[in-house]
């Protein structure tokens, strides 16, 4: 059962924090904490600006997008005592989340200096244990700290686990600890599968450019929380915004879980995208960020106060006149009066300058500048045509970038169906007009219920067997839907080791193949011959790995993609009757075909199995429900159908599929958990 939403808002100042560090693609905790004291002098007793050092340069630090920290410190809270994430609550859950800043915070007795002045029950705020953390740290409190925290060690706790803490820290716990948030470091195996749907993403780039049309394409990463969305995310972005590729791609990380309070939706991610591609622009290249800063501001302070800037320029116009018209000859023969001439040019010069004063004053407050919602509030309300106005101004925007872009949307199934819907609605609609590529992590069946909740009185309208109203719009918003990897018996039993030993090493570099076996591959003409030369090329199976990953990019070519294309025309009757569907097939076949090629499975030398390969992805397409139900059964999750999976396996065009009508082959689970990597649970 899914986690309810955090009810947990953020404070004004770890607001801030998010929108000054959210143009970095990753950030460390030292510079969150470093951010939130630049705010906050007072913190730890005035003494925090004096006891935060930051690490050395040359020193490796955990290195993260801002959203993913702050999204971690709310996993921590118990939302119901806490109603808000304030700074020095939040430099103690990156202490909890970050084991060497906590260290750092201990050597100089800044963590204690902060928790001391938490005016809540540190106890009943956190869903883990944190006073044996804090308990350890008074040891580590230098005396001049000491002196200076007044009560610095009346941080109260239940007397039973003060009496057990000591005890607790003189038994070292044989395991070691593991955080449970994203990372960068590949211990599934997953790499090779971001590199080849990397590959694809370019690909769909390169499609876009050359078009005719301008519009965006998305893809949906599906997996049940903790399948490791987030991970497989980041390795994918590293893989696109890789400096050795020949053309980097900007790659915005958009967080929905902390916007998901901020209305209207789509201007937290146009704000992203500016503020995140310029920051990747800069560091390539200063005058490209600048340029892209300054036109991205002043678009925002003239589009929507273009009445303003009519009546500023009137008003100037007219004062200015006065005062030069009113010279003192023109003065002298009207009024006669030589005083009366240096009124009316002293006036009309203060009409002017008053009118430039308050008309800017109310040009500002009511333009974009700001970057606030209040000012996208605004702008809705006065702007003509203001959607049409920023879905233009967004494909500019993307123009002005001048490289690939791609936006992650992560965390969108722990959000309230609403502004799902909405975010999703806006994409597809407002930002559907530009040449990018999402990808959005989440489980489908949240958004499934999501779009379903938003749009129930209109279920019993549209009636297809197997196919809620969600999973319907589901299929209208994505052009391709992509499933986590699972993980293999072997993967498991390797992590399973990683996790209860202390071999913390890093993965060794990937082997690569002879150049012979490159050359072989290349001159490769049928997917028999490459699968052949990958199974004679090693006995080593991490070469034989890398061999695996060498066909994928070679199968990757024009002539291996168009000999796809006519394999699959003899599936055409099992799909829906319209051209999208067959396009949809060609997308989900070749990602599917990766997976089960990196995973090992004998598909290319043997037709039986790319033909159930692409009966298993029409299943996937047409109807999901089926393909959780089989996945839930491939990792011994569920045995029993629910009666919408026993009606739907009742119905002819099901069994078509299943049991391969016109095709010669029939579908089984055996042949599935080969493709995934994956035989039946025990």
């Amino acid at each position: 059962m899914a986690a309810p939403v955090s009810k947990i808002n953020l404070s004004d100042t770890v607001s801030r924090v998010v929108r000054v560090l959210s143009g970095d693609s990753a950030v460390s905790s030292w510079d969150i904490v470093g951010e939130v004291i630049r705010q906050h002098g007072e913190y730890g007793r005035h003494q925090a600006p004096k006891l935060f050092v930051r690490p050395d340069a040359s020193r490796a630090v955990d290195m993260r997008p801002v959203s993913d920290w702050i999204a971690g410190a709310l996993e921590l809270l118990d939302d119901r005592p806490v109603k808000e994430l304030h700074g020095r609550l939040l430099i103690l859950c990156l202490a909890i989340l970050d084991p060497s800043l906590r260290a750092d915070l201990e050597r100089t007795g800044l963590l204690l200096l902060i928790a001391d002045e938490i005016s809540e029950p540190l106890e009943q705020l956190f869903l883990t244990d944190v006073s044996k953390l804090l308990q350890r740290s008074v040891s580590a409190v230098p005396e001049s700290a000491a002196e200076n925290s007044g009560t610095l060690l009346s941080v109260s706790f239940d007397e039973t686990q003060s009496r057990e803490a000591p005890e607790a820290t003189s038994q070292p716990d044989p395991a070691p600890l593991h955080l449970d948030s994203p990372t960068i470091e590949d211990r599934l195996g997953r790499r090779p599968f971001a590199r080849a749907l990397a590959r694809r993403l370019r690909r769909i780039r390169g499609a876009q450019v050359t078009a005719t049309g301008k519009g965006s394409f998305i893809v949906h990463l599906h997996g049940p929380w903790g399948a490791g969305k987030s991970s497989l995310l980041r390795l994918l972005a590293s893989e696109l915004s890789s400096a050795r590729s020949a053309e980097p791609w900007i790659v915005v990380d958009f967080n929905a879980w902390l916007h998901q309070r901020l209305n209207p939706p789509w201007w937290p991610l146009l704000d992203a995208t500016f503020r995140q591609a310029s920051r990747q622009t800069f560091r390539r290249s200063w005058w490209r960020g600048a340029r892209l800063w300054l036109r991205e501001y002043l678009w925002r302070l003239f589009v929507a106060r273009s009445d303003l800037t009519l009546l500023t320029a009137s008003a100037v116009t007219i004062g200015l006149g006065v005062a030069l018209v009113v010279n003192p000859s023109v003065a002298a023969r009207v009024f006669g009066d030589s005083t009366l001439q240096g009124v009316l040019a002293t006036a009309g010069a203060a009409v002017a300058l008053i009118s430039a004063v308050v008309t800017a004053i109310g040009f500002l407050s009511g333009s974009l500048l700001p970057g606030s919602m209040r000012a996208a509030q605004s702008f809705l309300a006065s702007a003509a045509d203001p959607l049409a106005r920023i879905s233009t101004h967004f494909r500019d925007l993307v123009g002005w970038i001048r490289q690939p872009v791609a936006i992650f949307i992560d965390d969108l199934d722990r959000c309230n169906g609403e502004y799902v819907v909405q975010l999703l609605e806006g994409i597809q609609t407002i930002f559907d007009d530009s040449r990018v590529v999402y990808v959005v992590a989440a489980d489908r069946r949240w958004l499934r219920a999501s779009f379903e909740g938003t749009y129930g009185p209109f279920a019993g309208a549209i009636v297809e067997p197997g196919r809620s109203l969600g999973a319907l719009f589901l299929e209208k918003a994505f052009e391709l839907s992509i499933s986590v990897p699972l993980i293999s018996n072997e993967q498991r039993a390797d992590y399973w080791r990683y996790l209860v030993t202390s071999d913390v090493k890093t993965p060794e570099d990937e082997p690569e193949i002879t150049p012979s076996l490159a050359q072989a591959f290349k001159q490769a003409r049928s997917e028999r011959e490459l699968l052949e030369l990958a199974r004679a090329g090693s006995s080593d199976p991490n070469v034989a790995r890398a061999a695996r990953e060498a066909v994928v990019e070679r199968l990757f070519g024009a002539d291996f993609e168009a000999g796809t294309t006519a394999f699959l025309e003899s599936f055409a009757p099992l799909l829906e009757p319209n051209p999208r569907a067959m396009k949809r097939l060609v997308n989900s076949y070749a990602v599917q075909r990766d997976l089960a090629v990196l995973f090992g499975s004998p598909l290319l030398e043997n037709m039986e199995r790319r033909r159930q390969l692409a009966l298993w992805t029409i299943i996937c397409m047409r109807w999901p429900v089926i393909e959780d139900y089989l996945l839930d059964q491939l990792v011994g999750r569920v045995d029993t159908p629910s009666e919408l999976v026993v009606d739907l396996l009742g119905q002819p065009q099901v069994l078509d599929v299943i049991e391969g009508k016109g095709i010669g082959t029939t579908l089984d689970l055996t042949s599935i958990g080969e493709f995934l990597g994956r035989s039946r649970a025990p």
